[in-house]
């Protein structure tokens, strides 16, 4: 017998739901703290680009991790965020809000640090907050 049933499907539509709101917030906070993102139509954008973020980082991630793994190892980590502010940069391409402003360089900037309170709030919010599968 297995010992864990099957999750229903509408348990875990309702977890991906979670994540994108947990994802939503986080980049509305980040939008709120740094000078360089332009939100500009409201929730409906952070939405979507919560929901591009979440597309990008579940296709294109994986392969650049693959492909950067030795280069990480050798660097301890350095590169990880590299990666992920291109993820950031890439979904700012994909979607027009928000936006990020200024020449390339403050881009890049901009999507590091976006990177690292993304995930700061996201990790702090699924703590803090209940999830509704459990």
């Amino acid at each position: 017998m297995d010992a864990h049933p099957p999750v229903c499907l509408a348990l875990q539509l309702m977890g991906l739901v979670w994540r994108l709101v947990i994802t939503a917030a986080a980049v509305w906070l980040t939008a709120t703290f740094l000078p360089g993102i332009v939100v500009e139509d409201g929730v409906s954008d952070l939405v979507l680009a919560a929901f591009v973020f979440g597309v990008v980082n579940a296709f294109i991630l994986p392969v650049l991790r693959l492909l950067t793994r030795e280069i990480t190892l050798v660097k301890l980590g350095v590169l990880t965020l590299a990666v992920n502010a291109f993820m950031v940069l890439v979904t700012a391409a994909l979607v027009e809000s928000p936006s990020l402003r200024g020449p390339v360089s403050e881009q890049v900037l901009t999507g590091i640090l976006i990177t690292v309170i993304v995930s700061a709030v996201s990790v702090l919010l699924s703590w803090y907050l209940p999830d509704p599968i459990t």
